[in-house]
């Protein structure tokens, strides 16, 4: 995979989370776009292509791993059930997307 593939289908899947906050689990996105990430690890492409060891040098989300405290996936991953939830599921899902869509693949 490209880091432009890479690219196209996370931001195919964070704007769609965006768009809709009620879904929790990556597992519970439409089966098209979940079979497109369910292969890769953490179920994403970026992570695919930059994790090592806990550290992703490169990714665009420039967090030293999704996984630590408030970054904007863990935020995005730990929200509240409810409309609290779901505000703050779109709010870190659309904050993702608007990073990944800035970033210049090499």
């Amino acid at each position: 995979m490209t880091e432009e593939e890479a690219k196209e289908i996370s931001l195919e899947v964070w704007r769609y989370l965006a768009e809709h906050p009620e879904i929790k689990y990556k597992r519970n996105l439409p089966k098209e776009l979940v079979d497109k990430i369910e292969e890769f690890s953490c179920w994403c492409p970026l992570c695919e292509l930059f994790c090592a060891y806990d550290y992703c040098p490169g990714c665009p989300l420039d967090d030293a791993n999704c996984k630590n405290d408030n970054s904007l996936f863990d935020l995005w991953e730990h929200s509240p059930y409810g409309e609290e939830g779901r505000a703050q599921r779109a709010k870190a899902a659309a904050e993702i997307a608007r990073k990944i869509k800035a970033w210049e693949p090499e």
